[in-house]
């Protein structure tokens, strides 16, 4: 049997937004993150996190150090009750300083390459799914993987508050506490197709 997910960005998300982060700190966390996933995770969906750390590839932070962080961050969610099924993140850029990184990479959102590899892995149905972030490529990536998606107003959210209101398939949370609500609510309503494929864009 095929299981939805939630799959989470992480900075701005799950955290605050703090630019480059090279150790884990216990007040990193939002503080309704651990509440917040414990709901989502008893409503049936597997958690992910799956993030850009451009960082690495503009020499900022080490992909040992960003390794570091996610086994920091995963202990304390653990620790909290919260079991997530894993943490992606890509560490590329096609400006990178860092030659090892530089690149484009499916895995980069807007691209849906993390999200297609964690369906294959993890028996995700995708169309069941959600992607929750804070910006316009978390929104992008999500649909991209055939996901249904909300934008967050912390971290980066409030800038694009006006770019999602102009796209209907496009769900709001005024933070991440809030999203458990706001996908029970989406739940039962119709799903929104690509413009074109449908009349007023409805499934």
């Amino acid at each position: 049997m095929r299981r939805s997910a939630v799959f989470l960005d992480r900075d701005g998300t799950l955290v605050h937004e703090r630019g480059p982060v090279a150790a884990f700190s216990t007040d990193w966390l939002y503080p309704y993150s651990i509440p917040t996933l414990l709901r989502l995770a008893g409503m049936g969906f597997l958690l992910f996190v799956v993030t850009n750390q451009a960082a690495v590839a503009r020499g900022l932070v080490t992909a040992d150090e960003v390794d570091a962080v996610h086994r920091g961050l995963a202990a304390e969610l653990a620790a909290g009750g919260v079991f997530l099924q894993g943490i992606r993140y890509c560490p590329h850029h096609p400006d990178g300083l860092v030659p090892r990184y530089r690149r484009q990479c499916a895995g980069r959102k807007p691209g849906a390459g993390w999200l297609h590899q964690l369906a294959d892995q993890f028996n995700v149905d995708l169309s069941q799914s959600w992607m929750v972030g804070d910006h316009a490529t978390d929104v992008l990536a999500g649909q991209a993987a055939g996901a249904r998606t909300c934008l967050v107003d912390t971290g980066h959210g409030a800038a694009w508050a006006g770019w999602a209101r102009g796209r209907p398939s496009v769900a709001r949370a005024s933070t991440l506490a809030d999203v458990p609500r706001v996908i029970a609510q989406k739940t039962s309503q119709p799903r929104y197709r690509k413009a074109g494929t449908g009349r007023d864009g409805i499934e």
